[in-house]
């Protein structure tokens, strides 16, 4: 699966304002900026290095995949069981991605009613599938260990025994692939990209044209035969995890028949993140207006980041404790009017439940990350050549596509979103 490419140490952050120039943005030249400006050059030329060497790498690899697989792999079977008894669906590693794939998992009970059908998921994203009805087991596998976590797991996989086996990684993900081909499985599906298509009875091409994720993971259904058109996401938040979130909510101040906008601000990579200057702004903005309550939300990574944005506030926005568990975050989710976020897992599972949510996708490639459904606005610098770059340091060293988004603008557009909601709760 694409994705911005690797950060190193000290990117962006440095270039949005470091501890000795809080507020200067990585376009003003001084000296500060200078040093910014010097940094990002020699990390933009490191960077370079890094994806030439991947990409070697990776074209060895294929090419000893492709020359050894006959003596490594076992023999690829004839046929595809009509009526699997057993399905393993082989997850991606994380939250969004794990979000995104609960529509295949309901095609595959709509059209298998009595098959089981069980998930290989890390212990961070197997809660999504907890939440997902049609899921009969799933199987926890973390990779701490590499290869001899795989071993253990492929070992548990055999003991299974499979009808099919759907290896759901777009990223080139080698064991995964690996895991599927040792099986036994008389059926193993994947897309076959970087050599993995060894590994796989039906190996899928990797398509060049951009295509949503959720359609690339519906694509493995295709040598199935199976429909691919994209149901909607069945996804059951537990009553206790409610009750505590209400619990929590009224124990912190959120008053109850106000709308409540919830602020995520983290994302995975520097350059996917509005600046968090902006989101303190924005927050001052709603609160001035007296229209709505803000809710900050995050994980314990994200703390940090809410810490900078309420010393950087006039007011006092409602500050909701870390969130540890997606299912705990699909019922705080679950109590907001509108979530204001980047492109990461919190927004695609906020659409997920329906939740209107308003995005920046600068870095982002919106064909494929645009979150799914309707109430969902995505604020994005489409008059940038250089938007959907999908790096993780800025290549134009300005972050334009971030910084060219107001905090004004998003005001409104929160504004509109709240009236609409208010006009339809009003009919």
């Amino acid at each position: 699966m694409p994705r911005p490419a690797p950060t190193l140490p000290m990117d962006l952050k440095y270039l949005q304002g470091s501890p000795v120039t809080p507020h200067k943005k990585p376009n003003e030249k001084n000296q500060d900026g200078l040093v910014c400006e010097g940094m990002a050059s020699g990390m933009k030329s490191l960077l370079k290095t890094r994806q030439v060497l991947k990409r070697l790498f990776v074209f060895m690899r294929t090419v000893f995949l492709l020359s050894a697989g006959r003596f490594v792999v076992p023999r690829k079977r004839s046929g595809i069981p009509s009526k699997p008894v057993k399905i393993l669906v082989i997850s991606q590693t994380r939250l969004g991605d794990a979000v995104l794939s609960v529509p295949l998992l309901t095609v595959l009970h709509d059209r298998f009613p009595s098959a089981q059908i069980h998930v290989l998921a890390n212990r961070y994203i197997r809660e999504v599938y907890e939440m997902c009805p049609h899921t009969t087991g799933i199987m926890e596998l973390e990779s701490v260990f590499g290869p001899l976590d795989w071993a253990h797991g492929i070992r548990r996989i055999r003991r299974e025994k499979f009808d099919w086996v759907i290896d759901l990684n777009t990223d080139g993900s080698l064991m995964p692939a690996v895991a599927a081909g040792y099986s036994a499985a008389p059926c193993r599906i994947g897309y076959g990209q970087d050599g993995r298509r060894i590994f796989f009875d039906a190996a899928l091409p990797f398509p060049k044209e951009g295509r949503h994720m959720v359609d690339l993971i519906l694509g493995t259904l295709a040598p199935l035969g199976l429909s691919r058109d994209r149901p909607g996401f069945d996804l059951v938040i537990p009553k206790a995890e409610e009750r505590d979130t209400a619990a929590m909510l009224e124990r912190i101040g959120v008053k109850r028949g106000r709308p409540v906008v919830g602020i995520h601000p983290g994302g995975v990579h520097p350059t996917q993140r509005w600046p968090a200057e902006n989101f303190a702004d924005l927050s001052d903005l709603i609160l001035r207006s007296g229209e709505a309550q803000v809710l900050l939300l995050g994980g314990p990574k994200d703390q940090i980041l809410l810490s900078e944005i309420v010393n950087r506030m006039q007011g006092a926005p409602i500050q909701f404790p870390p969130v540890t568990r997606i299912k705990g975050l699909a019922a705080l989710l679950n109590n907001l009017n509108l979530l204001v976020c980047n492109n990461s897992g919190p927004l695609h599972l906020a659409s997920a439940l329906s939740i209107p949510t308003i995005s920046f996708m600068g870095p982002t490639r919106a064909e494929q990350w645009r979150p799914v459904g309707e109430g969902n606005t995505v604020l994005r610098r489409d008059d940038l050549d250089c938007i959907g770059c999908n790096m993780g340091i800025c290549p134009v060293k300005t972050h334009a596509c971030m910084y060219g988004i107001s905090p004004t603008e998003v005001f409104e557009t929160i504004r509109n979103r709240l009236a609409q909601d208010s006009k339809i709760l009003s009919s």
